[in-house]
């Protein structure tokens, strides 16, 4: 059994490379899209969340799961279009995405009620800023995506790896520090 990370990594690309190009572009492939839409999915999610509950908004579940589906549309998109080269695509797909919703980030406040009886005031600007925070991370996720299937093709198992614990070590980071959620108040009778 071998001790040392480079006698490791051989072996994996050993493997790797005796499986021939076919075999390891799926693998690739598969590794790759699964990052972004499984992985990425599941940090965007909870550091979004996190974000709107740290405003005292709490969505209802249909709203958070047209956003869920949109973010995972948005992850095979962008995987996608990096990997045809065509990364030009993201910009016009924000772009979209912006136009649609600026006249809910516009407004200076907005009152929101939710779905548990309760009030409250949300800033445009706060608003903006969690849609830049989820639509950044689900860029990353699928860059990283396109990366590691780059990387697998490659036979560079150490990039792959690396990267991929190293953007989920982050993204961990990121929900630690974000301020934990208000408190629910009972809504008035």
């Amino acid at each position: 059994m071998p001790s040392d990370l480079p006698t490791v990594l051989a072996n994996v690309n050993g493997y790797l490379f005796a499986l021939g190009n076919d075999t390891v572009s799926i693998i690739a492939y598969t590794i790759g899209y699964v990052y972004a839409l499984a992985i990425g999915d599941f940090f965007v999610k909870k550091i979004v969340t996190r974000m709107h509950e740290g405003l005292g908004e709490y969505r209802k579940d249909a709203i958070k799961g047209h956003n869920r589906v949109l973010g995972l549309v948005e992850a095979v998109l962008f995987v996608t279009s990096i990997q045809i080269e065509r990364p030009d695509f993201i910009p016009v797909w924000l772009g979209l995405k912006a136009v649609a919703g600026w006249s809910h980030w516009n407004r200076i406040s907005f009152t929101h009620y939710n779905d548990d009886g309760t009030w409250v005031t949300i800033y445009g600007r706060q608003s903006f800023n969690i849609f830049l925070a989820g639509s950044g991370l689900v860029i990353s996720f699928s860059f990283i995506g396109s990366q590691l299937i780059n990387w697998v093709r490659a036979y560079n198992v150490l990039p792959a790896i690396t990267t991929a614990i190293g953007a989920a070590i982050a993204a961990v980071w990121l929900y630690l520090i974000l301020p934990k959620p208000r408190p629910r108040l009972s809504p008035e009778k």
